[in-house]
């Protein structure tokens, strides 16, 4: 694994609620996204709200569709 030098691991732990709801204020979602649905979806994740908003532009279902279909891999 790390005889590549392109990877590079860093280890994140899931944010409480209130410091996971300030990360995702302070990255701008769109008016009328639920944030209780993305906390309950990412669990506090910040490596995946930061893919929902950058990868996805906030479209949750796309967002959806890609973890359900990773999960089938």
């Amino acid at each position: 694994m790390f005889r590549h030098n392109y990877l590079v691991t860093r280890l994140i732990w899931n944010l409480d609620k209130e410091p996971f709801r300030e990360l995702y204020e302070s990255l701008n979602p769109p008016t009328g996204l639920d944030f209780e649905e993305v906390w309950s979806l990412q669990g506090g994740n910040p490596r995946a709200l930061w893919e929902l908003a950058v990868t996805f532009n906030w479209n949750l279902t796309a967002y959806k569709n890609s973890v359900m279909e990773s999960s089938c891999r």
